[in-house]
């Protein structure tokens, strides 16, 4: 499935979330099935079918590592292969933020607060530099797939780190 096409956008990396939720809510509500209740059933079922693709869709779509996922797939590029490693300076700096993580939960809130305000800097870089790749061709920064692994490195640490500063 092409999520962009299911949605009728652009498939690019830079997508507008605002105008993307109003496609999706446009759409589900016109295959929403109190639309169709005195249809045929295999009409019935189509649309529910629809309305079910559309929501995969979107799913895909509002998620930066789902979306850079999917084009990745459209353009036949692997994101398991040699070039989806991340490098080994990428590999020490996170091993770093792991220890900082280990040290900031025995400091407290303020340390885990701090870590994950500068954990937040270096995703939204990585971000910037996928779609850089992804959109404008600029691999100064590494390939996509590259880009994409090291993405869903600073995530993880992000979601670790949200977890922890909602119990503080």
């Amino acid at each position: 499935m092409n999520p962009f096409a299911r949605l009728g956008v652009e498939p690019k990396f830079a997508v507008d979330l605002t105008e993307l939720e109003r496609v999706h809510r446009d759409l589900s509500r016109a295959l929403h099935p109190d639309r169709h209740v005195q249809s045929m059933p295999s009409e019935r079922r189509r649309t529910l079918d629809e309305a079910v693709a559309v929501n995969e869709a979107w799913r895909v779509l509002r998620s930066p590592v789902r979306r850079a996922e999917a084009l990745l797939a459209l353009r036949d590029e692997p994101v398991d292969g040699a070039d989806a490693k991340p490098s080994a300076s990428f590999l020490m700096a996170m091993m770093e933020r792991r220890e900082e993580l280990e040290s900031a939960k025995a400091k407290g809130p303020a340390a885990l607060l701090t870590l994950e305000q500068a954990a937040t800097l270096d995703a939204d870089r990585c971000l910037a530099a996928l779609s850089s790749a992804l959109d404008g061709g600029d691999a100064t920064n590494g390939p996509p797939a590259r880009l994409l692994a090291e993405l869903r490195f600073h995530r993880r640490l992000l979601d670790e780190l949200g977890d922890l500063t909602a119990d503080a």
